[in-house]
């Protein structure tokens, strides 16, 4: 059941494009953030090995969001032709 005014058609299954967008720049941000206070870390340090899992989560986070906007891409292809 879908609140009130929402209406289920074929297209409400895929994400918009510019949610892809948004996600991405805020996981680039975050990286480039991390990068950023990395080298003024001790080596082994607790806050260092922080932001090397940040990063390397956030690295995860971008593949996994690029594979899935092209699988919805297309999809979307395939289903307009």
């Amino acid at each position: 059941m879908l609140p009130a005014g929402f209406i289920q058609d074929n297209w409400s299954r895929y994400m918009h494009p510019s949610l892809y967008k948004a996600l991405l720049t805020i996981a680039l941000t975050f990286i480039f953030l991390a990068g950023l206070v990395l080298p003024f870390q001790r080596t082994g340090s607790a806050e260092f090995v922080v932001s090397i899992f940040s990063i390397i989560l956030l690295l995860i986070f971008i593949i996994l969001i690029t594979i899935e906007y092209r699988i919805q891409m297309k999809a979307a292809l395939s289903v307009r032709e």
